[in-house]
């Protein structure tokens, strides 16, 4: 994956398949839930060395997200939306199921 820093931008360009997906769920996970704002978090020091990882902790997350953070994927073209404030969004077969209000939007019947 790529990274791209551009002073308070930063942008990441998946490579591949894995990484557009996990890119996709990192995304949904960080779109604010109701009245949260969610930030990164260094953790620990920057490692420096190819292929050693650096560590963000995700701030702002309710205690939902933190305990379900299980990826669901829409099993066909469906309207899901939010019990809370009712939002709807349009999800194409395959796609991961958005949280929204701190909970995992529900198929629309």
């Amino acid at each position: 994956m790529q990274l791209q820093i551009n002073r308070d931008v930063v942008e990441w360009v998946p490579e591949n398949e894995a990484e557009r997906a996990a890119l996709e769920a990192f995304w949904l996970l960080l779109i604010p839930s109701g009245d949260r704002t969610k930030s990164l978090v260094p953790q620990g020091a920057f490692p420096g060395q190819p292929g050693a990882a650096a560590r963000f902790r995700i701030d702002g997350l309710s205690l939902a997200e933190k305990n379900g953070l299980a990826v669901n994927r829409a099993p066909r073209e469906l309207d899901y939306y939010c019990p809370v404030c009712g939002k709807v969004r349009r999800l194409r077969a395959g796609e991961i199921v958005p949280r929204c209000c701190g909970q995992e939007m529900k198929p629309k019947t």
